[in-house]
């Protein structure tokens, strides 16, 4: 039988396929559980202070450990630092004390703050950004340097209603 090629994988190569596959399929599954999580913690944080919808403090804390998660694996990400300064802007809302509520918004303006300087271009992150900064009394410089910013970007973006 001249001629015939007898092929027969041997384990290691067998291993190391089925491990290529399963490396493969790790990022992918790792991804879509970082969306899974960003999913839920912004439809939640996005129904409060709708209607009569108070979130029980079990919620709360579970959307603030879920931001916690998605920015441990990803420290710069963008929408992530915003979904954090909006959390940190409902809880200095909901608190009653002076001190803390000033902590959580001075954390918010810091959080979205970092997550405009990965995307500069965005009109409604610099009116948060304002918004944040004028309910934490916070420094004149950084809404003067915000204000800048959305008169420039004004001129270059179509106007939204979240803006104008």
């Amino acid at each position: 039988m001249r001629g015939t090629l007898n092929f027969q994988p041997s384990i290691f190569f067998v291993l190391g396929v089925l491990l290529l596959t399963l490396i493969g399929m790790f990022w992918p599954a790792r991804l879509l559980l970082q969306d899974l999580r960003f999913t839920a913690a912004t439809t939640e944080v996005s129904y409060w202070g709708r209607g009569e919808y108070e979130p029980l403090p079990a919620v709360v804390e579970r959307a603030k450990a879920q931001i916690e998660q998605l920015l441990l694996a990803y420290p710069g990400h963008p929408e992530y630092l915003e979904l954090q300064a909006n959390t940190l802007a409902w809880l200095a809302y909901w608190s009653d004390d002076p001190e803390q509520r000033h902590q959580y918004l001075h954390d918010a303006v810091t959080a979205q703050f970092l997550a405009l300087e990965s995307r500069p271009a965005y009109p409604q992150s610099w009116v948060k950004l304002i918004d944040y900064n004028a309910r934490a009394d916070g420094d004149d410089k950084v809404e003067v340097q915000a204000q800048q910013y959305l008169a420039a970007l004004q001129r270059w973006v179509a106007p939204s209603p979240q803006v104008n």
